[in-house]
């Protein structure tokens, strides 16, 4: 007999829910998308709301640029890595412009190298890559500074586009995030046994309370985790 897949989690007032991973997330992924592009697409086409978050960015910018400016890096971060922070953006710019050299993986035989050669050339190898660590840090502090002045003298009404055109993405992507998470919980979560679905359908896991929802998703990202390339990779949570 096969293993049933998943684990049992309790849940408040002492009911139990078996969460297995999803083995295909064709459909989480397409409605996910499709929630998206109705979060993003809504706010382009309300003039009215759009307006209205024009003109509260045009106020911020005039208050305070240099806030502005520290918003727009971190825009243009996430053109670069989504998921990543301003740091990490210059960071990895500096990785690729001066990497680690090769490192060496033993003595090199047809050259007669002894072993404590290797050791010697190995010892030059970590003392470059602690210079070159040292470099890669100066090269991003000055990489982000380099963009920060260059930002700095962006036309104000620019700004703000860049500014406003950041608010509709982060609201389809918050959008995708919930109905992503909704979902995977609502294809995850079983009745005890494993063979019946435990909610009803997608609105009943949209009106669970955020902690609930959040651990039968956490446990199903863990237990994708745990399979170990035979479920997909598990979806960055929200929180990231």
């Amino acid at each position: 007999m096969e293993r049933l897949r998943g684990e049992e989690i309790p849940l408040e007032g002492g009911e139990r829910v078996h969460v297995r991973p999803v083995p295909d997330r064709f459909e989480i992924l397409q409605r996910a998308i499709e929630a998206r592009d109705r979060a993003a697409g809504s706010l382009r086409l309300d003039e009215q709301r759009l307006a209205g978050r024009r003109a509260l960015i045009e106020a911020n910018v005039k208050q305070d640029r240099e806030a502005a400016v520290e918003q727009t890096l971190a825009v243009r971060a996430r053109k670069i890595l989504p998921d990543g922070s301003i740091a990490e953006r210059f960071a990895w710019q500096a990785d690729r412009q001066l990497p680690d050299p090769p490192a060496p993986q033993g003595p090199d035989a047809q050259a007669g190298e002894s072993e404590d050669q290797f050791d010697r050339r190995k010892a030059e190898h970590d003392a470059q890559c602690e210079r070159l660590a040292s470099e890669r840090s100066a090269l991003a502090d000055g990489l982000r500074e380099e963009e920060r002045q260059r930002l700095a003298q962006l036309p104000e009404s620019e700004m703000v586009e860049l500014l406003l055109a950041e608010e509709v993405r982060a609201a389809g992507a918050e959008a995708f995030a919930q109905e992503y998470e909704v979902w995977t919980v609502y294809r995850a979560a079983m009745k005890p046994g494993g063979e019946e679905p435990y909610f009803a359908g997608a609105d009943e896991v949209r009106a669970l309370p955020a902690r609930i929802r959040g651990r039968i998703f956490e446990k199903h990202e863990e237990l994708c985790a745990a399979e170990e390339g035979d479920v997909a990779a598990p979806f960055p949570s929200r929180a990231t």
